[in-house]
């Protein structure tokens, strides 16, 4: 988008190395694509992790190029930035906020995120089925608020384990999978599960 975007619309975006490819930084704004990436080239006299990086990249006469992550608003878009800082972190992103304008105060419903998805890709009762088992399964590790990328593949086998009816641990599991590939961005996490896992 290299103009400027309507009103009530939030960019969510990512500066890209030259060197890796890899997005670096996460960011927000209600400018153009080209006009922001030209404000981040601005000199900066407090260094952060961003602008040393960017430094950096000067003396060997490279820049970072800009890439549109989402399309928000302005009511949502707190959330969406530090959903892709999260989504983004094994990066090593530079951000030295968990975004959301530092991310006060700021708690991410991972089940909400999850129907907001399904909204877009499923039926109705796909929809309130799905939201049923990963609200059960968030709840059941204390990570409905909390990012769920710390529970092992071990012990959500464990969990679906005790799932007695195999038709419904299917479904829970293609569930799960869904969700950690889509929301959480760790589609590695059930390399080695099977999909009928019994």
């Amino acid at each position: 988008m290299n103009k400027k975007p309507e009103k009530g619309t939030v960019l969510i975006y990512g500066l890209v190395c030259p060197l890796t490819s890899e997005i670096k930084y996460v960011g927000r704004t209600v400018q153009s694509l080209n006009r922001r990436l030209s404000m981040h080239r601005t000199v900066n006299k407090h260094k952060c992790n961003k602008d040393k990086w960017h430094d950096s990249l000067l003396k060997l006469n490279l820049f970072p190029s800009i890439k549109l992550l989402h399309v928000s608003n302005t009511t949502d878009w707190r959330i969406d930035e530090k959903l892709w800082i999260e989504k983004l972190s094994s990066n090593g992103l530079l951000n030295e906020a968990t975004g959301g304008g530092g991310g006060i105060g700021i708690k991410i419903n991972y089940c909400d995120l999850f129907v907001n998805y399904l909204v877009d890709n499923k039926s109705g009762s796909t929809i309130k089925n799905y939201k049923s088992v990963i609200h059960r399964f968030l709840l059941n590790f204390n990570r409905l608020y909390k990012n769920p990328k710390d529970i092992s593949t071990i012990k959500i086998c464990e969990y679906l384990n005790r799932i007695e009816n195999k038709n419904t641990r299917k479904t829970t599991m293609s569930c799960i999978k869904l969700f950690y590939n889509v929301i959480i961005n760790q589609p590695k996490k059930f390399k080695n599960v099977e999909y009928d896992y019994s």
